[in-house]
């Protein structure tokens, strides 16, 4: 199980690095890019094995593919539909945070991030990637015995 950050600042990285890695996160991927990241979750191949990617933070201004349209073409792809992706930013105005959230985002941090919000939304949203993950395995057992229901 890992947690991906991807941030084009340097220093957003380490920051993100020292942080969860202080809260006892030992398994993060820290990516530079969003083209970076497609590859490691092998965005463009839907054959490829999944990353095992268990909550994503996204930084939304980075050059080239911006937060914002990366969280789009993750959401597109079935794999990481129920993984949380935390869009990062120093935009705090209204239009970008309803844009992050159109786009797919789960949730929302401001920058400069405080050590205190960044693991206390790690946890969330690793718990509530955990319980998804629990739902769609009660799912797919219930639908194991869907053939033999009878309707009386």
């Amino acid at each position: 199980m890992s947690i991906l950050v991807i941030d084009d600042s340097e220093d957003g990285r380490e920051i993100f690095g020292a942080v969860l890695a202080g809260g006892g996160y030992r398994e993060v991927v820290v990516l530079d890019s969003a083209a970076a990241a497609f590859s490691y979750l092998a965005l463009g191949t839907p054959c490829a094995a999944a990353a095992d990617v268990k909550l994503i933070f996204l930084d939304v201004a980075m050059p080239s593919i911006d937060g914002f349209q990366a969280c789009t073409l993750i959401r597109c792809d079935s794999r990481y539909a129920d993984a949380p992706i935390v869009m990062t930013t120093a935009l705090d105005d209204l239009q970008s945070v309803e844009h992050a959230f159109e786009c797919g985002a789960t949730d929302y941090l401001t920058k400069p991030l405080k050590a205190v919000d960044l693991l206390a939304c790690a946890r969330a949203k690793l718990n509530l990637h955990a319980e998804i993950e629990r739902r769609n395995a009660r799912e797919c057992n219930l639908m194991q015995y869907e053939p033999f229901r009878f309707a009386f």
